[in-house]
């Protein structure tokens, strides 16, 4: 006489597979739905994890943990991919101009009061430059002979005597110590060139005719500088700022 096999311990229901296969369907859904290349294929994978979870919980002597579970992930799966769609329609949504002009678009057709300071629209004299705890303005480049030999005599500095097809002038400037704490006056790398940006004064001496001493801040000083140029030359001041920023350009 054969003897049955034991009966299931009542109460114990046993591991419910179409609830957990349910809930991985419904996980690998929504990590499809995510990736706009294969969404449909997660919206499809979201369905049938939830058809699984439903049929899960209707198999008795079943545990209903994992079929929650499923249920629960693909009600998930359906908000993630509805959120998906809408992000997708509003991106591929058509534009319209709008009939008020934004404040970008007044600036741009605005032209900009102030000269750009490049070489072939230079500033002119007198235009304040920014610099880092300074204001640095070229006030005036004096090239008259009498007055630049003037200049040069009064300062009581020696200067090397300018040979033949050379001369000297004068660049008046100021500088402020926009900073908190008394500094010297930053020597400003200041070059005069030619409209082809080649310095005319770079194997010639150069002169600062005044005092350095330590400006207190907010104060401004008025300072001189002779450059030794070609007698033929009309030059352009070029102010080197720094080593990253563009080189801004000045019109005597």
């Amino acid at each position: 006489m054969t003897t049955p096999p034991p009966a299931d311990p009542v109460g114990k229901p046993r591991l419910n597979v179409v609830g957990l296969v349910s809930l991985l369907v419904a996980i690998a859904g929504i990590a499809f739905a995510v990736v706009p290349a294969v969404a449909p294929v997660g919206w499809v994978l979201i369905v049938v994890g939830l058809v699984l979870g439903i049929v899960a919980m209707s198999l008795r002597s079943r545990s209903r943990g994992l079929a929650i579970a499923g249920l629960a992930v693909s009600a998930l799966g359906i908000v993630v991919a509805g959120v998906v769609i809408v992000v997708s329609l509003i991106g591929s949504a058509p534009t319209f101009p709008s009939p008020f002009p934004s404040a970008s678009a007044s600036r741009e057709e605005t032209p900009d009061a102030t000269p750009s300071g490049s070489i072939d629209d230079p500033l002119p004299l007198g235009t304040p430059i920014e610099l880092a705890g300074w204001t640095y303005t070229i006030d005036d480049l004096v090239t008259n002979p009498a007055t630049v030999e003037a200049q040069m005599s009064e300062s009581g500095n020696y200067f090397v005597p300018a040979e033949a097809g050379q001369r000297y002038v004068v660049m008046g400037y100021s500088i402020t110590n926009d900073g908190d704490d008394p500094a010297y006056p930053m020597e400003v790398p200041t070059a005069l060139v030619s409209p082809d940006d080649d310095d005319l004064s770079i194997d010639l001496p150069r002169y600062v005719i005044d005092d350095t001493d330590l400006l207190p801040p907010g104060d401004t000083r008025m300072l001189s500088v002779a450059f030794l140029i070609p007698d033929d030359s009309q030059p352009l001041l070029r102010v080197t700022q720094n080593i990253v920023a563009d080189p801004v350009y000045v019109e005597p």
